[in-house]
């Protein structure tokens, strides 16, 4: 869905490209317990955001973790996966920040063990 079209008042999400990819744009609330936080040791985030799109509807075979303040969906996990997680943000450009690095470091890891 495109935000603006869909969520009127919502957080701006496309600070792109007229500011840094690392820019912490707003906050992002993590799911306690979830795959996510865990991996990221942490349910509150500052977060960089790059989209003008979101997703409208969960499918059964996703669960929603985190959400932006305006309520729009910033992560889901697949069910049933060993690790199946998607986020809105772009935590490449947010390496400074040892949760990121945490969750890069859980997929690569995911990632070997099934080569």
């Amino acid at each position: 869905m495109h935000i603006k079209d869909q969520m009127p008042g919502a957080l701006k999400h496309d600070y792109y490209p007229d500011f840094p990819r690392a820019c912490r744009a707003h906050k992002v609330n993590v799911e306690e317990g979830s795959f996510l936080a865990n991996i990221l040791g942490d349910t509150d985030l500052s977060v960089n955001s790059l989209h003008h799109q979101g997703v409208k509807e969960i499918p059964a075979a996703l669960k929603s973790v985190a959400h932006s303040t305006d309520g729009l969906v910033e992560a889901v996990e697949l069910k049933y996966h060993p690790f199946g997680i998607a986020v809105q943000w772009h935590p490449e450009w947010l390496t400074d920040q040892p949760g990121r690095r945490r969750l890069f470091k859980a997929f690569t890891e995911a990632a070997g063990n099934h080569l």
